[in-house]
């Protein structure tokens, strides 16, 4: 009479014996791999900064924007100050001449720097591309405001400010907004690499925004 059948054991695989330390090195490799690479990403995505020139050339133009601005609203600040100075018993019209165009030359620093803004976040929404920093716009800004700055410039050396009437003219001054946007898309296209389809978009907003606000403060 046979025995009872044995049957073999099944040979399990082997499986490698990992210490403590060796699984905190492998999870912090895990760990490293997987976090760096979306880092590097976001540093190659990220929007242009301004450079240090850059901010010096900001700076100059800001102060030639003030300057021009005090310049040509010279007159308008005059009558105002000594009519100021007339109603008011605490000043004297050269004071408030001086108060005048301080706030002139500041405003439209001020609203150069709004219009930066305004026109970086118009730029990401239509563009859709990564909204540039508001130093770099407010540099592509003053940079398209450069053609009025230098005519605002000229007639004051050749007209003084009897030849500053020229520009209250409301289409010369779309005039000079449209090219102050074309040049700012220009340089946001050569540094976001802006498709032109929506970089034409932008600038239509844009001039049609800019015309809008001309006619509003008219």
């Amino acid at each position: 009479m046979k025995g009872p059948i044995t049957w073999p054991k099944p040979r399990l695989p082997h499986v490698p014996t990992v210490t403590p330390h060796q699984a905190i090195e492998m999870n912090s490799s895990i760990n490293t791999t997987t976090t760096e690479t979306p880092a590097m990403e976001l540093d190659t995505e990220q929007a242009p900064r301004l450079t240090r020139m850059r901010k010096v050339y900001v700076a100059i133009l800001a102060l030639f924007l003030a300057a021009l601005t005090i310049a040509a609203t010279g007159s308008t600040l005059e009558e105002k100050s000594l009519r100021l100075g007339t109603d008011s018993p605490f000043a004297s019209p050269q004071v408030q001449l001086t108060v005048l165009r301080v706030a002139s030359g500041a405003w439209a620093v001020l609203f150069s720097l709004l219009q930066a803004f305004v026109l970086a976040v118009l730029l990401a929404a239509i563009a859709r591309v990564r909204r540039p920093g508001l130093g770099l716009s407010w540099f592509w800004v003053l940079v398209g405001q450069l053609p009025f700055l230098v005519t605002v410039a000229v007639i004051q050396l050749t007209a003084g400010t009897q030849g500053m009437t020229t520009l209250t003219n409301v289409s010369l001054r779309v005039g000079f907004g449209v090219v102050s946007i074309l040049i700012y898309s220009g340089l946001a296209r050569a540094a976001l690499r802006v498709q032109p389809v929506r970089l034409a978009l932008f600038v239509g907003v844009a001039v049609a925004l800019n015309t809008a606000l001309l006619l509003i403060a008219r």
